[in-house]
């Protein structure tokens, strides 16, 4: 099992980056795909069509902690997604542990081309 740590500054408010990270319309906006997602803790979501599912573990003001998996993974990994905003830029890292060592590059890259630079692209021009 493999762990990744990834940091991007996004010129929007922190308001706006969290609400790209769990406003279902706006996951659907930037991922192209559908989405569910359930603003209670503990309870289930889905994204990429149901091809990534898991819980969400906690939703803070500035935190996000997640089960995540793939659909075809044994067992499911943690994301965690913080963010802080100074002066009208949001650093939003993430934190990715227990992804199984097949998964790693994919994941690596996946992180980037599919996630987090669509949400930025959505987030610095909403």
């Amino acid at each position: 099992m493999k762990t990744l740590r990834k940091t991007y500054a996004i010129n929007a408010s922190a308001h706006i980056v969290r609400q790209m990270l769990l406003n279902k319309e706006q996951i659907e906006n930037w991922s192209g795909a559908s989405a569910e997602m359930n603003l209670q803790e503990n309870a289930s979501f889905s994204l990429w069509d149901g091809d990534i599912h898991g819980i969400n573990l906690f939703i803070g003001e500035n935190e996000l902690v997640q089960h995540w998996k793939e659909a075809k993974w044994e067992h499911f990994s943690t994301v965690v997604f913080y963010w802080i905003e100074s002066d009208g830029i949001t650093e939003l890292t993430l934190i990715h542990t227990e992804i199984p060592n097949k998964a790693f590059d994919g994941i690596n890259q996946g992180w980037d081309q599919f996630y987090c630079m669509p949400l930025k692209e959505l987030a610095e021009n909403y």
